[in-house]
């Protein structure tokens, strides 16, 4: 993710640093940021001009001190409450006063994180979408300490950047994911009960809901991006992880198997041969339980949608804006 948000800054006029844990992977991504940048040259998608100001513009660091002089900073490292503090804790040491420091966490709040109680006015959630080219929306959640002049900042940098946004505080926080995971949690519960495919599920789902499938979906991310996302998200909002025990489960057996989705081959499908095959599960399943199984994630769809509208500060028109752009083509909200 730190990847893809840094390759699409990289198309405004900002200085951009980027942070790598070690040095061999700064120089890695050094490499790889110019060979992008020499491909899009030759197919004439990058000007000269372009080219040229990218590469002044853009710089590859294993060491902290080199942001010393930053307005912003967005952290995009692993889903892990106490690593990112500790970044944070080093960060707020290097960085000047005014710098802004931002989380792209998908499930940690903010205030989870803070580094010191002079930040808390300079903090705030900025959770991109992946690919953030093509994902029109940007959640930034904001705490109770979160300055007018930080929302201010982040705001008018989102405009900047071309990016439409929900503004949320921590109560309404991640608002997309968790009408999805709504979703994903009902269609676990139907996988452990009726013990068919993922595969039936998914085209059920791509019948009636997303273009992708849910299971799909967990592949693509990586099952343990999304189990650990899960679990932090069930400990922020619900205390505990009998919300989305289902999920949770699913997501872990596939995790203890060394299944992580498509970066290794396999996940809750085979990726390993041209054409991805199911590994578990009966594939037949009746019209009439098909049409159930579709009815049973249709009304959780449904259902959650309503429990955002009725209870968070968004209106129906930026939600479908939101979720269209989320999943990839326009959807239903009823």
């Amino acid at each position: 993710m730190g990847t893809n948000i840094f390759q699409y800054l990289s198309g405004f006029n900002f200085t951009l640093i980027w942070l790598c844990k070690t040095e061999t992977a700064a120089q890695n991504q050094q490499n790889l940021f110019l060979k992008r940048l020499q491909r899009q040259l030759r197919n004439g998608l990058l000007s000269e001009i372009d080219f040229t100001r990218q590469i002044k513009d853009s710089f590859f660091t294993h060491l902290p001190a080199n942001l010393s002089n930053c307005d912003l900073v967005i952290e995009t490292i692993t889903e892990n409450v106490e690593t990112k503090q500790e970044l944070f804790h080093r960060l707020d040491t290097i960085c000047p006063a005014k710098c802004i420091l931002t989380s792209n966490s998908s499930s940690i709040l903010p205030s989870r994180l803070f580094p010191s109680a002079e930040r808390t006015a300079n903090f705030a959630g900025l959770h991109f979408f992946y690919p953030v080219a093509l994902k029109n929306i940007t959640e930034l959640i904001i705490t109770p300490h979160t300055s007018e002049s930080a929302i201010g900042f982040l705001k008018q940098f989102l405009v900047e950047i071309n990016r439409f946004h929900l503004l949320q505080n921590e109560q309404n926080a991640f608002l997309l994911n968790r009408i999805l995971l709504d979703v994903q949690n009902e269609a676990c519960k139907i996988l452990i009960e009726e013990k068919i495919s993922p595969a039936v599920i998914d085209s059920i789902t791509k019948e009636t809901l997303f273009p992708m499938g849910l299971f799909a979906f967990f592949d693509n991310v990586g099952i343990d991006v999304m189990l650990f996302s899960v679990k932090n998200y069930s400990k922020e909002f619900y205390g505990g992880e009998s919300t989305y025990l289902p999920l949770i489960s699913c997501l872990h057996e596939k995790f203890v198997q060394g299944y992580l989705g498509i970066k290794t081959q396999h996940g809750f499908f085979d990726y390993s041969n041209a054409q991805p095959g199911e590994s578990t599960g009966s594939l037949y399943v009746s019209p009439r339980k098909r049409k159930a199984f579709a009815a049973r994630l249709i009304n959780t769809w449904r259902t959650s949608v309503r429990n955002a509208l009725d209870k968070e500060n968004i209106t129906k028109k930026d939600l479908q804006f939101a979720l269209a752009e989320y999943f990839g083509e326009d959807i239903s909200l009823f």
